[in-house]
């Protein structure tokens, strides 16, 4: 559960950038959007492991009501580990660079990496990053029982990802 004065009404066009939302009524279309700052058209990140998750999109027209959830927390599964060169990173992947913590995404058919706290980062440099294939966004108290919003798991390359 996620006590009530951890959500607030925000639209995803005039949320802050790095904020993450969901849908009021947990919209089938994304698990939840990471606003984007600065990106033009471009604001926001869908996060979903289906076939519309980990692209950059314009969610301008996004209607109804969304839900900016505080404090997530993006954990890791050390397990999972990669670097840029002996892996494929691949858009879902959660990473961490020198410019700090961010997922690897689709924006017009390329790569993008999209900084937590919302910015766009186009040129990710592979020779100081770490990925994860198996990570989760939790929410509400980490130590009595946190809830967790979403879970991404990526098989290894060594297990025929």
């Amino acid at each position: 559960m996620i006590e009530l004065n951890q959500l607030e009404f925000a639209a995803p066009s005039s949320a802050q950038p790095g904020s993450l939302l969901i849908h009021a009524a947990m919209s089938p279309n994304y698990t939840a959007l990471l606003t984007i700052g600065g990106g033009g058209p471009r604001n926001a990140l869908t996060i979903d492991g289906g076939e519309r998750g980990f692209r950059v999109v314009n969610a301008q027209g996004a209607h109804g009501p969304y839900l900016r959830i505080a404090n997530p927390r993006f954990v890791i599964d050390p397990a999972s580990a990669l670097n840029g060169f002996d892996s494929q990173p691949e858009a879902g992947t959660l990473f961490l660079t020198p410019q700090g913590p961010g997922i690897l995404a689709i924006a017009d058919h390329s790569e993008v990496g999209v900084m937590l706290d919302g910015t766009l980062l186009d040129n990710v440099d592979y020779a100081s990053f770490a990925g994860f294939r198996h990570w989760r966004i939790e929410v509400g108290d980490p130590i009595d029982e946190p809830h967790m919003l979403f879970t991404y798991r990526r098989d290894s390359l060594d297990q025929g990802a």
